[in-house]
């Protein structure tokens, strides 16, 4: 890729009101998303919420990790506001009805700008 040249901004859609207050505050910087996105350390996230028509704060991609569910870290959990493994499953099945253990996953980490 030509150094002149820089991705265009990524969205990331982030649901729910505490996801939402979170990021407004700059206190979200993780999502754990079903499947193998293509997020890239570097990116410039747009996150918003289409559902609201809500955009908030601009914020750069540090980490991308592409792994199975049963391998994402306590800390990965924790941190995405999940209370353990099982509590993060258990929220996901409500964005993916079809979430377990070997389904693939994207982490994303950001910093805000």
């Amino acid at each position: 890729m030509n150094d002149m040249v820089s991705r265009p901004y990524v969205a990331l859609l982030i649901a729910g009101d505490v996801a939402k207050e979170d990021c407004e505050a700059k206190l979200k910087k993780i999502s754990i998303r079903k499947g193998y996105r293509d997020y890239r350390t570097g990116d410039t996230l747009l996150l918003c919420c289409h559902l609201s028509c809500w955009a908030g704060p601009i914020a750069r991609v540090t980490e991308v990790r592409h792994t199975i569910a049963e391998f994402i870290t306590d800390k990965e959990c924790t941190d995405d506001g999940f209370e353990n493994w099982d509590d993060m499953v258990e929220g996901l099945k409500e964005y993916y009805p079809d979430f377990a253990e070997q389904t693939p996953v994207t982490v994303i980490r950001w910093e805000y700008q």
